[in-house]
């Protein structure tokens, strides 16, 4: 007669609280230490490292790339005065400058290190002044000025105008480009130095009458004609 005996081994090990964040690259909410701060994000080894978004106790917070522990790589970090620091980080120091942007405009900042254009406006974006002109620009910038090309520079020519088209630094209507006018006349042509100069269509709403055929300095070539 055999007897067989199981042998059951029960094993008690006592994790630290954190035991759920050594799972490599999961996402995991995680209230530290008990003092409010909050951390969203991926971790390694019980340590933020890859990508997270972590939010202190007085509502600062940081969004960008950890390796072991710091913010490592680029991020952003917003505090309570409405400054930022956007960029390169390295071992828990930001490699460029605190700036605060503009929060009238939605947009594109150059964030290149040692430029003369850093933290500047640059490259796309959207700003709308609040300063009851209801002016409003769309387009691009260059250097905090606006530039090139726009999508629409709204009440600039007066309350209801709208610009569309080739500009010079700091919104000199330039090249080719619209402007509807508040009383619904239009120009769609050549500019130069904000006046209408070499070949364009005007539209007078007032009669529908359209002349079509040179400008010079502001005025067209027709005879009499503004």
């Amino acid at each position: 007669m055999f007897v067989v005996v199981v042998v059951v081994v029960v094993i008690v090990v006592d994790f630290p609280l954190k035991f759920s964040t050594r799972t490599h690259g999961i996402t995991f909410h995680y209230n530290t230490q008990d003092n409010g701060d909050h951390y969203d994000g991926e971790w390694l080894d019980d340590l933020m490292h890859g990508q997270g978004f972590y939010t202190y106790a007085n509502g600062e917070t940081y969004k960008g790339s950890y390796a072991f522990g710091k913010r490592d790589g680029i991020g952003k970090a917003d505090y309570l005065d409405g400054s930022i620091n956007q960029g390169l980080w390295k071992e828990d120091n930001f490699l460029g400058k605190k700036f605060k942007p503009d929060y009238e405009y939605v947009g594109e900042y150059n964030m290149t290190l040692g430029s003369h254009l850093y933290a500047k406006k640059n490259g796309h974006g959207k700003k709308v002044w609040k300063d009851g002109t209801g002016r409003m620009y769309d387009g691009h910038w260059e250097g905090d000025m606006m530039g090139r090309t726009c999508t629409a520079m709204v009440n600039f020519d007066g309350p209801g105008s709208c610009y569309i088209g080739q500009l010079l630094p700091d919104g000199i209507k330039h090249g080719q480009g619209k402007l509807t006018y508040p009383n619904g006349d239009f120009y769609d042509g050549q500019w130069e130095k904000n006046k209408k100069h070499g070949n364009g269509k005007y539209f007078y709403a007032k009669t529908g009458e359209v002349y079509t055929g040179k400008w010079f300095n502001n005025r067209s070539m027709r005879r009499g004609g503004p």
